[in-house]
This record gives C-alpha cells, sequence and structure tokens, in this order.
C-alpha cells in the first residue's frame, strides 16, 4: 500500500473533522490559498493532529504561520509519531523559533523528529547558540536552515561537524563501508571452485609473462 496523504488548500471545521475520522493519514499538505494561518487556527489543526497514531509528515511549506509555531512545538512535545516537518518560508523569526528549539531538545531521549526545515525564514545571529545547543543534544536531527541569511551557515556546519558524537558516528560509518568492500573469504572460495578441476591454478604474473612471450614470438615472426 501506498503512503496515505491528504492536501488542502482550505482549513475549516469540517475539514478538521475529516481529519480526525481519518486515522491511517500519514502526510499532510496544507497550500491555503491566502497562504497565512491564523494563530489560533493552527492551534485548533495542531490539536487535532495529537490524536494521530500514524502520521509521519507535515508541510506548511510558504505559509505564514510566525506565532503559530508554538502549536507545533506543544503538538511535538506531546511525543506523537511526526518525524518530518517542512516550515520553509513560513516567516518564522527568533521570537517563533524558541519554542520549537526547546520542544525538539526535550525529544532527544524520546522523540520522533528526525528531520525539520526551515530554510528561507527570517532567523538571525540570535538563533545561533539555541541551534548549537539542539545539535549538541540532538547531533543526528537533520536541521535545514539554507537561505536564513542572518545565519552563519558555513560556521554552524563546520561546529555540526566537528562535534565528537558526530564525528565518531562519521568513523563507524566509513569502518562499515571498508569492511563491506573487503571482499569476503567465503566469496573468495566459491570463485576458486566456480573455475572447476579442469582449471589450471595460474601463478602470480604468469598471464603477463605469457602475454610477453606471444608479443615476441610475433615479432621474430614479422622480422625480414
Amino acid at each position: 500500500a501506498g503512503v496515505k496523504t491528504q492536501s488542502l488548500t482550505k482549513v475549516t471545521d469540517e475539514k478538521l473533522q475529516q481529519l480526525r475520522d481519518d486515522k491511517t493519514l500519514q502526510v499532510l499538505t496544507i497550500r491555503p490559498t491566502e497562504t497565512s494561518l491564523t494563530a489560533e487556527t493552527l492551534k485548533k489543526l495542531c490539536e487535532v493532529l495529537a490524536g494521530h497514531a500514524t502520521l509521519q509528515k507535515i508541510d506548511l511549506q510558504g505559509i505564514m504561520i510566525e506565532e503559530g509555531a508554538t502549536s507545533l512545538a506543544e503538538l511535538i512535545s506531546g511525543g506523537g509519531p511526526v518525524r518530518d516537518l517542512d516550515l520553509q518560508m513560513c516567516g518564522i523569526k527568533d521570537t517563533h523559533i524558541a519554542p520549537l528549539l526547546a520542544a525538539l531538545q526535550r525529544q532527544a531521549d524520546h522523540g520522533h523528529v528526525e528531520r525539520i526545515d526551515l530554510g528561507n525564514n527570517q532567523l538571525t545571529g540570535e538563533s545561533e547558540i539555541p541551534i548549537q545547543q539542539l545539535l549538541h543534544r540532538r547531533p543526528m536531527l537533520a536541521l535545514l536552515l539554507k537561505g536564513n541569511k542572518g545565519l552563519a551557515g558555513a560556521d554552524l556546519l563546520k561546529w555540526f561537524v566537528d562535534l565528537p558524537e558526530v564525528a565518531n558516528l562519521r568513523g563507524k560509518a566509513l569502518q562499515k563501508i571498508a569492511a563491506d568492500a573487503e571482499p569476503k573469504e567465503e566469496e573468495a572460495a566459491e570463485g576458486g571452485e566456480e573455475q572447476g578441476e579442469d582449471a589450471p591454478a595460474t601463478e602470480p604474473g604468469a598471464e603477463k609473462a605469457a602475454e610477453k612471450k606471444a608479443v615476441e614470438t610475433t615479432e621474430k615472426t614479422a622480422a625480414p
């Protein structure tokens, strides 16, 4: 079965009831024609979504939510199954993001959010320390910040990559890649068996020597 998705252009009481009744929803995308949601509407929406046991992604890209970020923080704090939040171009400022970052920090031991896209918002240097604290607590959280001109993105990325936790995980990943690349003894043995009893064993360098001898013989034959 495919992923159960729903896309809304309006958030009305009727739509909220439909969401409440849908027990298998996995991805919710909202693209209202007015490109904004009031804090009250977003609060109602989050209250409905808090009861979903299957919801994995919420996409609010391009919607001005501003103060409504507090309701999203409460939704995350509830420990629901949501793993992915797309909040690009939502007009989020430093004051709006504070409760959201705090909620993500509290999720360190029991949370589900693995990815949050905050690209092209209005974050500045005031958010750098809270973001660093969050990444230190949750080094594997995919926190996307591209397009926030007030943030020193490159410095944050370097700081993140240099975290001991990240370096350790990267080291283990590289070790696994190297181990997977090495030929296993069993595979090498099977390769030898496949040659068959009739196939003569070839000593190291024997093939090259044979090729060289053949070339020399050809040259002598061709000589006048």
